[in-house]
């Protein structure tokens, strides 16, 4: 089976759906290397500080299943979670969180890693989609999204999560390919319409859909859930519980009785968005990719298989994936069902790493979620000239600019005028409209060193 990393977009307007679904060729990618019907685990009846893998596909045994990893989870330790490394290295990998400070970490292959970065208020129960993470405060409702950069954020307060004598389910949440989370209830149905429920909900919070339970036993202690294809596992002070979900409702049977003492949380690899109770996607955007060529210039190209009421797609960059400025929009195709491809090209890419988020907007106006790639423009020397060849405009890339003196010269040694103006702290423009095609050289010097980089102009 070949590797397959999958994201989507969501979009939602009075009660219609529109959801891009994408699929990334990668070389390492959670769907191909997570086991298909196998949940990883917080802790094994023997451990419960082991990660174990439990297989709702078999019985339940203390001795086998779960089985244990022989991957130890960090002291103190929260959550877990299992999908796309949102940091850089070994992916896909786990995620926890550790519960005294609400650092995020992750697993590199061999050691645990401090991310640096936190989850607020104690929301210590984690899931992963692509490109996103989910944190989770089952006892306030309050959800946070964390994307690799800086602390998460808050997205939401689930209504009417925190039901008097407390939250209502397993301590846990679920994200799928397309950044939707979910969330379950196992109090008492007469509390309200979304008790012993199933719900989905859209990356920014709003509901999406719901499933009613069979067979749970009312609770409101709850310890993880998780679900693999057709299959939903829950773990709460009553039991677990391996559950069948169809049009509309989950039917669970009994794995094993009793407090699962052992167990902290459940992890998977973000669920395909196309099983019973799982939001579905009536559209599909295939590829999107962003590479750097050998100008020194970033491709965007992408593809989709079918549109709806597309008006057009906006490309956004950033060199911190928090703060986004404008790159470009490119028309859609309206409502298709015919293989379109699109392109962009950033021109004028930062030293060190770029962020691209690609958006839709419908023709009411309506947008969805970013998807977003990274590339890394790395040069053999401290300065990078982009595009190159090029011309008109020039950016000059590379650390600590202002401590350089830079000019441009000709082939016979003459400075040349170039307006230089400063585009942030790794980034000179160069505006080179006046200069004619040829080969020019740029000069950077200082107290302690002159670099000279070969500019073509076309």
């Amino acid at each position: 089976m070949k590797n397959l990393i999958t994201s989507l977009f969501t979009h939602t307007k009075g009660g219609s759906l529109l959801i891009f679904f994408l699929v990334l060729l990668s070389n390492q990618t959670c769907f191909s290397q997570c086991p298909s019907s196998a949940i990883y685990t917080a802790g094994t009846p023997s451990s419960s500080s082991v990660i174990g893998i439990y297989n709702p596909a078999i019985a339940y045994n203390a001795t086998t299943n779960p089985s244990s990893t022989g991957v130890s989870l960090p002291a103190g330790s929260g959550g877990l979670s299992y999908g796309p490394n949102l940091n850089g290295g070994l992916s896909p990998t786990w995620y926890t969180t550790i519960l005294t400070t609400d650092i995020i970490m992750y697993w590199n292959g061999s050691a645990w890693v401090s991310t640096g970065h936190t989850t607020p208020n104690g929301a210590n129960n984690l899931a992963q989609g692509p490109g996103c993470m989910y944190t989770f405060n089952a006892t306030t409702g309050q959800v946070y999204r964390y994307t690799g950069s800086g602390n998460a954020t808050l997205v939401t307060t689930l209504a009417g999560w925190d039901h008097g004598a407390g939250p209502g389910g397993a301590y846990d949440i679920v994200a799928d390919v397309n950044c939707n989370f979910y969330v379950i209830n196992t109090e008492n149905p007469s509390g309200g319409a979304n008790y012993q429920a199933l719900i989905g909900y859209s990356p920014t919070g709003v509901q999406l859909s719901s499933c009613t339970l069979t067979n749970m036993p009312s609770t409101i202690g709850g310890v993880g859930f998780a679900i693999t294809g057709s299959t939903v596992v829950v773990a709460n002070i009553n039991g677990l519980y391996d559950g069948t979900a169809a049009a509309g409702n989950v039917t669970f049977t009994t794995a094993n009785a009793g407090n699962q003492g052992w167990l902290n949380d459940m992890a998977t690899c973000p669920i395909s968005a196309n099983g019973p109770c799982i939001i579905p996607l009536p559209m599909e955007l295939i590829d999107f990719s962003a590479n750097l060529n050998t100008q020194k210039t970033v491709d965007l190209t992408w593809e989709t298989i079918s549109e709806r009421d597309n008006d057009y797609f906006t490309v956004d960059k950033s060199t911190d994936g928090v703060n986004w400025s404008f790159l470009k929009t490119v028309d859609g195709s309206g409502t298709t069902t015919e293989l379109k491809n699109y392109n962009v090209t950033d021109e004028h890419p930062s030293f060190g790493i770029n962020y691209y988020r690609l958006r839709q907007t419908d023709f009411d106006g309506e947008k969805t979620e970013g998807i977003i790639k990274t590339v890394e423009v790395k040069t053999d020397g401290l300065f990078m000239l982009s595009p190159n060849p090029g011309k008109d405009l020039i950016f000059l890339n590379g650390k600590d600019l202002n401590e350089y003196k830079v000019e441009v010269f000709n082939n016979l040694g003459e400075s040349l005028h170039v307006k230089l103006d400063v585009v942030n702290d790794l980034q000179l423009e160069m505006n080179t409209s006046n200069l004619a095609a040829g080969v020019y050289y740029v000069s950077l010097r200082n107290s302690h060193s002159n670099q000279i980089l070969k500019l073509t102009i076309q």
